[in-house]
């Protein structure tokens, strides 16, 4: 008897289940049937192999993939996975439901994926989960595994662990929810904090720099101290942010009671939304580099160069539409004797910059503006006048977003 025909005598009336679909990439797979245990329809136990596979004693041919249909219930599973010293096969676990312990149906070490919207119990988990497009609410406890996808996120229970959640859609913050992600980001993608609800930091940087934060009348932020970067902030009338000890959220809009707010440093004292002995830092307008590489350079470090032109992106960035490879090193212009050099500037570019000069291309040294030496007067470019009377000399723009 092979697996498909032990799945289907033993374990799966056609006429009793609703079809759903799980592939496994196993090395092989035993079941074991228990009526006295309710499970749901995609629940798979990850255990590892104990025995030759088998079902109900039956041995199993073992195949490379295999395709389960599950009964609605008394169904629980055993997957050995991974077979082989060294050897691990994570599996991906179709779940959907309400109050869904997720360790328990999804195992350590794979991946959950919503088929439908999911609710988890109030129990802590580490499983990672895919959204699939779906909606899932996390109740309680800490949640530490790493959610992925596309959908939505409604997040009653605090979220933790060591590895960054990467999901894009929406989230909504409901109760008072604790980020405490090690490593990466705690919520991704635009955030609404819900009425009476409060988001509290235990460390630095658990939100995405490309989220958009909305709060209710009655919602407040507790930054603890802790410093974090968003794209926008949105208050209503009677919202706060509580810096704590000398926390700083920066932002690169602000709107309060529906006025768009200037750039500028809102603190305590000039700010009634504001408490404690930080700050909320709003940028001049223009684009931020996190939001220009998002849709540039396929979200990738300024050093790094996605085109792989030659040109940094921090440069490509700095620069906008006029920045070339011929821009990255411009001639020197003298005009009566005085030596410049012009760099092209993107004035909705926020970021600094520092001019390095050096006379043997090994050592550099730094001129900061502001300095004689570095002429900003016109918004779309930088430019530096060498020193008179030396012989030979090098310069270069260094850009920091």
């Amino acid at each position: 008897m092979n697996a498909q025909q032990a799945l289907k005598k033993f374990l799966v009336p056609p006429e009793k289940v609703r079809e759903y679909f799980t592939y496994l990439h196993c090395a092989n797979i035993r079941a074991v049937l228990d009526p006295a245990v309710p499970m749901l329809p995609s629940t798979l136990e990850i255990k590892p192999p104990s025995r030759k596979p088998t079902i109900n004693n039956h041995p199993m041919k073992i195949l490379d993939r295999i395709h389960l249909r599950a009964p609605l219930k008394h169904l629980a599973c055993a997957v050995a996975l991974g077979l082989g010293a060294g050897t691990t096969h994570a599996a991906v676990i179709d779940i959907s439901g309400t109050n869904i312990n997720i360790d328990t149906v999804v195992g350590a070490g794979n991946t959950g994926r919503l088929i439908g919207d999911t609710s988890t119990a109030t129990s802590a988990f580490t499983s990672a989960l895919d959204l699939n497009g779906y909606t899932l609410t996390l109740n309680g406890g800490n949640k530490n595994g790493a959610i992925s996808g596309n959908g939505v996120v409604i997040v009653k229970g605090n979220i933790a662990g060591s590895t960054g959640n990467t999901y894009t859609g929406t989230t909504t913050v409901s109760g008072s929810v604790t980020l405490q992600k090690t490593a990466g980001n705690a919520l991704c993608g635009d955030i609404s904090v819900g009425a009476s609800a409060s988001l509290n930091w235990s460390y630095a940087n658990q939100i995405s720099d490309l989220s958009n934060m909305t709060l209710s009348a009655t919602a407040s932020l507790a930054l603890a101290g802790k410093a974090d970067t968003i794209a926008g902030l949105t208050l209503a009338t009677g919202a706060l942010v509580n810096t704590g000890a000398g926390g700083v959220l920066t932002a690169n809009s602000l709107t309060v009671a529906g006025v768009v707010q200037p750039g500028g440093t809102y603190t305590s004292s000039n700010s009634a939304f504001v408490t404690g002995s930080g700050s909320v830092v709003v940028l001049p307008a223009g684009t931020s580099y996190e939001i220009w590489a998002s849709t540039n350079a396929g979200g990738g470090a300024p050093n790094e160069d996605y085109d792989h032109d030659g040109m940094s992106n921090g440069l490509r960035y700095y620069m906008g539409a006029a920045g070339t490879l011929a821009a990255i090193s411009p001639p020197v212009v003298t005009t009566a004797g005085v030596r410049t050099v012009t760099w092209p500037r993107d004035p909705s570019a926020i970021a600094s910059f520092k001019v390095q000069v050096s006379t043997n291309l090994s050592t550099w040294t730094d001129v900061v503006p502001p300095n004689a030496a570095i002429d900003e007067s016109i918004p779309t470019q930088v430019t530096y006048t060498l020193p008179a009377g030396a012989a030979k000399q090098f310069c270069r723009l260094v850009v920091m977003p």
